[in-house]
């Protein structure tokens, strides 16, 4: 019986063992940026050092498992496994756009597949990624991970009271790709989204219940009008209001 004990003790140290050697890799310092970050090995905790190289001081993320911490602090995650570990299956993936495209060589037209995922969790966390290939199913899956990579935290907030959950965004703000710019304007609850076919996909993913849009240029080009639209959310904490100075401090 004491055998047996010693066998099962064993066994348990084995996997706790295991389970602490995975949590090192995940935590591995080649998943981040390495100017900025570095890990303590004695306690496994992540610093991210200032942009002053010949600056002592360190700012301490007390846990990675909170990415708004990450987003912040200006982290860039590297690795789309980390966001797997973070959302599980809260993350959804939509296929936004899907197209051929062709390209004009010696020996006749080159032939490839186009497609643009979005990612998200309807809670404020969206990333969105593009990638042709000749093979269509390579092309989901590379621009997935793209997504992933690129999952960026966006700023909601009310039309007038805070009650409840934020529906719309605090303020106008705009985006450009290309030719194309979108504006993003906050509305009262109710109203919807208003906006056109991919701009509407790309709020709603977001979180984003009701706001108007306006848009300018040769919006006939869907990834163009996408990325607009992506690139006007990620600009909703371009200003600092008294809410976030505790956090930024």
């Amino acid at each position: 019986r004491r055998e047996k004990k010693k066998t099962i003790t064993k066994l348990v140290n084995k996997h706790n063992l295991y389970l602490k050697n995975i949590k090192k890799k995940i935590l591995n310092e080649t998943y981040f940026d390495r100017k900025k970050v570095f890990i303590n090995k004695n306690t496994n905790s992540i610093y991210k050092k200032f942009y002053d190289p010949q600056s002592t001081h360190y700012s301490l993320i007390n846990s990675m498992f909170y990415l708004e911490d990450l987003y912040l602090r200006l982290i860039k995650v590297k690795d789309h496994k980390i966001v797997d570990l973070i959302f599980g299956n809260s993350l959804k993936t939509f296929r936004l756009r899907y197209s051929t495209v062709t390209r004009q060589t010696r020996s006749g037209r080159q032939m490839k597949k186009k497609v643009c995922i979005a990612v998200g969790d309807f809670k404020g966390h969206i990333g969105i990624g593009t990638k042709s290939s000749f093979d269509g199913i390579n092309a989901i899956n590379s621009a997935t991970r793209k997504a992933k990579i690129s999952l960026s935290l966006i700023r909601r907030g009310y039309w007038s009271l805070a009650s409840g959950e934020p529906h719309t965004i605090n303020y106008k703000i705009s985006g450009k790709s290309g030719s194309v710019i979108v504006v993003v304007i906050p509305a009262p609850i109710g109203t919807g989204i208003k906006g056109g076919k991919y701009q509407r996909n790309v709020i709603q993913i977001s979180g984003i219940k009701d706001c108007y849009t306006r848009s300018f240029g040769h919006t006939k080009s869907s990834f163009n009008s996408i990325y607009a639209t992506y690139e006007a959310l990620k600009l909703s904490f371009k200003y600092a209001t008294p809410n976030i100075w505790e956090f930024i401090e």
